[in-house]
């Protein structure tokens, strides 16, 4: 690999990286919501057979 390919190659390898932290970030926030919507149907569902 020349020079150039190298700073190609590295620079897609640190935007790789950016994004992958990225998408985890999107999917914790993604499991929260999940969750939190779990917690809101279970609690409605205590409500309405009390």
């Amino acid at each position: 690999m020349n020079i150039t390919e190298t700073i190609k190659f590295n620079k897609l390898k640190e935007e790789n990286e950016a994004l992958k932290e990225e998408l985890d970030e999107l999917k914790q926030q993604i499991l929260k919501k999940i969750l939190m919507l779990n917690i809101i149907v279970v609690i409605t569902d205590i409500e309405t057979n009390v």
